[in-house]
C-alpha cells in the first residue's frame, strides 16, 4: 500500500503537548535584548540631546549678537604710518557689520566686502 494509506501514530494526549509547544524562556536572549535596546536607547537620547543642545546654544548665542562697539574692533597688523583719524573711521564702519554672535560669519563677511570697498582701502 501507499503512504497515504498508513495510519499515522497518535502523539500521547495530555500535558505532554502542552509542555512540548511552549518553549521555555530563556534568560540569556531576553537579557541581549535588553542590552541591545538599551544601547538604541541610549544613542536616539545622545541625538535628540544634541539637537536641543545645538538649537539651545544657537539661540543662547544669537541673544547676545548686540552690535560691537567701534573701540572693540581692533585691525591687526595695521601699519603704523596710518593716520589715527583713518583708523578711526575704519574701526567705525567695521563695528557696524559686526555682532557680538560668535557663531555668525555673515558679520565678517559684510565688514571685509565693506573695507574692501572703502575708497582709501581702494587707493592705497
Amino acid at each position: 500500500m501507499g503512504w497515504f494509506l498508513t495510519r499515522k501514530k497518535s502523539k500521547p494526549a495530555g500535558r505532554s503537548r502542552v509542555a512540548a509547544a511552549v518553549e521555555k524562556w530563556d534568560r540569556q536572549r531576553t537579557i541581549e535584548g535588553l542590552k541591545w535596546l538599551a544601547s538604541a536607547a541610549i544613542l536616539i537620547g545622545l541625538v535628540l540631546g544634541w539637537k536641543h543642545g545645538q538649537r539651545a546654544l544657537t539661540g543662547y548665542a544669537s541673544e547676545r549678537g548686540q552690535p560691537v562697539a567701534a573701540d572693540r574692533v581692533e585691525l591687526v597688523d595695521c601699519p603704523p604710518w596710518i593716520h589715527a583719524d583713518v583708523q578711526s573711521d575704519l574701526r567705525w564702519l567695521a563695528s557696524g557689520y559686526l555682532t557680538a554672535d560668535p557663531l555668525s560669519r555673515a558679520g565678517l563677511d559684510e565688514a571685509h566686502r565693506a573695507l574692501a570697498a572703502n575708497p582709501w582701502i581702494e587707493s592705497v
